[in-house]
């Protein structure tokens, strides 16, 4: 048990952590995950949580928080920025910026009317995309205001490599590009059979512009032409849902989950699918992340566990469980860690190869 600094929460531990009010007794909020001991930071700002096989950190959930249920404390989205200076995450409607190596919050923007789907952060942080049922926003990561809305958008969001546009699922089921600068929408992707249920960006091999990966919940999986907005490969035409997308750094090939579990590794170049990855069929991937060298890929499932795979030839090289469902994830620029966040919070895992 710990006592906040000014007396007025409790912090206790047990089968899971929870926070009660000092004087009403009141339950403001709960941690889910075994716990061995906390301890609260002399501002009171976050709880040390010491687990099973880990520590956390935790934001306590205020007393006049509008919801403290689980849903409310759930992690859903990541960004993390190119040179690691800035980490973002999703909590519902709200996004929090925080300190990347302690991930103690610094800040919370919030302002979207839905649960946000999507994040993406630019290179040098100094703005985010967030992406939620009818808006896709560009805000201001040191102080949490609004800089533009791009389009309406259901999510999920990424950005270019220059950090001058961002791609996003729009609320008409196609996909659209939007420019960082002015808001405007530059560009429309349609045809693909179905409703766009990922994107991400493909960088090329040489100076031309990037391309554009889509996924849909009829499992169509294309590549598209950023500059003239034309479908210039499809790599799956109908199948489960794809549910999420990634790209190597060189755009030799892309990563893409699907609703039935499967994972699977693309040659944009040739639409062949170079290799499936071997995911125990209770561990459902939620996420998929390319390493910053291309060398591998991070996945996350609901069975809370993060596994790293070597690209080259599918193997699973590490695996580590969470105590609860994982959502998403996020290399480290060095490539020797991964952040991953989802029911139990927020984790970072260092990886020696």
């Amino acid at each position: 048990m710990a006592v906040a600094p000014d007396g007025r929460w409790i912090v206790t531990g047990g089968r899971r952590t929870e926070v009660w009010g000092a004087e009403s007794g009141t339950l403001h909020g709960a941690l889910e995950g075994k716990t061995a001991s906390v301890a609260v930071e002399p501002g009171g700002a976050w709880v040390a949580v010491a687990g099973e096989h880990a520590v956390r950190l935790w934001e306590p959930p205020r007393a006049d928080s509008a919801d403290t249920g689980p849903a409310a404390r759930q992690l859903t989205g990541l960004a993390i920025a190119g040179n690691d200076t800035c980490v973002v995450t999703a909590t519902g409607p709200d996004a929090t910026v925080r300190d990347p190596t302690s991930g103690i919050p610094l800040r919370v923007r919030t302002g979207h009317t839905g649960s946000i789907t999507s994040l993406a952060v630019a290179p040098d942080w100094a703005w985010a995309a967030s992406a939620a049922s009818g808006s896709l926003r560009l805000w201001d990561t040191r102080s949490g205001t609004d800089l533009r809305t791009l389009f309406n958008s259901r999510g999920p969001a990424a950005m270019t490599p220059d950090g001058l546009s961002v791609a996003a699922a729009a609320a008409d089921g196609t996909a659209g590009l939007g420019e960082v600068s002015s808001g405007r929408r530059t560009r429309t992707f349609a045809g693909a059979p179905g409703t766009v249920t990922a994107v991400a960006v493909l960088p090329s091999h040489d100076a031309s512009p990037p391309r554009l990966v889509t996924g849909t919940d009829r499992g169509a999986l294309a590549v598209w032409d950023t500059t003239s907005g034309a479908r210039s490969r499809t790599l799956s035409g109908r199948g489960a849902a794809v549910e999420t997308v990634a790209a190597a750094p060189d755009g030799s090939w892309l990563v893409s989950g699907t609703s039935d579990g499967a994972v699977r590794i693309w040659d944009p170049e040739t639409a062949a699918c170079l290799r499936t990855l071997d995911v125990p069929s209770d561990g459902r991937v939620t996420s998929v992340a390319a390493s910053p060298d291309g060398r591998w890929i991070a996945t996350t499932g609901r069975d809370g566990t993060l596994r790293i795979w070597e690209a080259a030839t599918g193997d699973c090289v590490a695996c580590v469980r969470a105590e609860a469902a994982l959502e998403a994830c996020g290399w480290h620029s060095d490539g020797t860690g991964v952040t991953a966040v989802g029911t139990g919070g927020l984790f970072a895992f260092a990886l020696h190869a």
